[in-house]
């Protein structure tokens, strides 16, 4: 039966993209606000969750995604993000059901960015029949972790955190998880990937802190050194490289990392969108805000110039023509001076526009990334590696079987 209904939407989506050849690229993946409230306030949170408790309407996202899918034959990823989602949990369930009664139903797929703090017995279940993947946030063992994900009186959320983790798996649900990586946790990148291998975790990925919201002007205390942050990661691609060579049915990956690899191999191969150059701000991707403003990208998040209209005010159609997603559609390594001249820019995105903004302000769109000086040690290196054959790639990134070799020294 699983194998009908997998024929069934194959055939559907050839039949969809046939059908809307030629119309209008929109996107497809869309991080969906349900509340501004979160119950932790993790000291570099980008959204400043729980500073407001504001939640969306079913309005405004049934109206979002009536107009997203029309003549649309794309997947739509649906993530629900805060704050916290799950304190918006009713209006969660609301929206999932009235998706579900769409004719577009079959292409919409849900995930939700959770802290995992809240996840019940209950969640677990309703993710599991719903197909929800699941994104956990953790920054390390609970010493490190709870200097950073704490509730509002200062007590850590680790041991709530891993209660959340031990529930999901008791039903089967698919979980990755997200560390933010600062000065106080980049020391312990093993040990993630330690929990994971003990946790049967497949997915997880290291994002450099950026100072925005409740991390804005904290780049002292918490910004990585690029130089210490590459020598973690050297350590790093040794321990997914023998555990993945060793354990083959269940290797690892870290999103970074895989992503630089598949840009190393196969340049151009439209890795996930934010290791692209262009990225996808705009055209795979935007935001939806609890009051319909629609950014650009969701990393943008409080920054009012990156808000391309307002679904209740405008249609999505001429919302999709603000000029600031031409500006991106145009931006990439070969536009920003530093990058365009570097001998490594066939196989570097130039990092991230929304994280350069953070720290240098609209400055930011012409400066090479803050983390430049760790790609031009990272790719090198691992470039050279495959080039003499001393690390498979696929030990480090999902890759065609082609490019898989078996000489390890």
């Amino acid at each position: 039966m699983r194998k009908t209904d997998e024929a069934l939407k194959l055939g559907r989506q050839v039949w969809l993209s046939s059908r809307y050849a030629g119309a209008p690229a929109k996107p497809n993946k869309i991080v969906v606000k349900l509340t501004r409230d979160c119950n932790l306030r993790c000291t570099y949170c980008y959204v400043s969750g729980g500073a407001s408790k504001e939640q969306i309407t079913t309005e405004i996202v049934e109206q979002f995604f009536d107009q997203v899918a029309e003549n649309n034959p794309r997947v739509i990823d649906c993530t629900f993000h805060g704050g916290e989602p799950l304190m918006a949990g009713q209006i969660l369930k609301d929206i999932v059901h009235i998706l579900e009664h769409k004719p577009y139903s079959a292409r919409v797929q849900f995930s939700i960015q959770t802290n995992g703090t809240l996840i019940t017995k209950a969640w677990a279940e309703y993710f599991k029949e719903k197909k929800f993947s699941v994104g956990i946030s953790i920054d390390g063992p609970k010493e490190v972790n709870d200097q950073s994900r704490i509730y509002e009186k200062g007590n850590g959320s680790f041991e709530q955190t891993m209660r959340g983790i031990d529930r999901l798996q008791e039903q089967g649900v698919g979980i990755g998880l997200i560390s933010v990586i600062t000065k106080k946790n980049m020391m312990n990148l093993i040990d993630l990937l330690e929990l994971c291998k003990e946790k049967g975790i497949r997915a997880i990925s290291f994002l450099p802190y950026f100072p925005s919201g409740y991390g804005a002007h904290k780049e002292d205390e918490l910004k990585t050194n690029n130089d210490i942050y590459w020598g973690q990661t050297r350590k790093v691609i040794d321990w997914l490289v023998n555990h993945n060579y060793n354990h083959p049915s269940s290797m690892i990956y870290e999103r970074e990392l895989a992503s630089i690899v598949k840009n190393i191999l196969i340049p151009g191969n439209g890795c996930y969108m934010c290791a692209s150059s262009p990225c996808g701000a705009g055209t795979q991707h935007v935001g939806l805000d609890v009051d319909g403003d629609i950014y650009v990208c969701d990393t943008f998040y409080g920054l009012s110039d990156y808000v391309i209209g307002n679904i209740g005010e405008e249609c999505l159609d001429d919302i999709l023509k603000n000029p600031l997603i031409e500006k991106f559609t145009h931006h990439s390594v070969h536009t920003v001076p530093k990058c365009s001249k570097c001998h490594i820019n066939s196989y570097c995105y130039g990092g991230c526009v929304a994280h350069n903004v953070s720290f240098y302000g609209e400055d930011g769109w012409n400066r090479e990334s803050h983390l430049c000086s760790w790609f031009m040690k990272t790719i090198p290196y691992l470039k050279e590696q495959f080039d003499k054959q001393r690390i498979d790639p696929t030990l480090l990134s999902e890759l065609p079987d082609k490019l898989a070799f078996n000489k390890l020294v």
